[in-house]
């Protein structure tokens, strides 16, 4: 991987945590925390995987940036 490559793999996933903040709160208090929790853990696990398992730069960036969205929900 490049520099710039390894710059937006860690950018993507601060803006999507950022970007879905506000969302996994309100989400928290709509639903059940525990149901949340368990179903955002289950997420965060999938896209580590998917992220560990990627053949190239574009598929490890956007599985770093879905690792963002079940993390902003815990």
């Amino acid at each position: 991987m490049t520099e710039s490559s390894v710059q937006w793999v860690v950018s993507s996933y601060a803006v999507f945590f950022a970007g879905f903040l506000i969302v996994g709160g309100r989400a928290s208090d709509r639903f059940r925390p525990r149901t949340l929790f368990i179903t955002a853990m289950f997420l965060f696990g999938a896209a580590s995987l998917a992220g560990g398992l990627a053949p190239g730069t574009s598929t490890r960036l956007m599985a770093r940036a879905a690792r963002g969205v079940p993390a902003a929900l815990l």
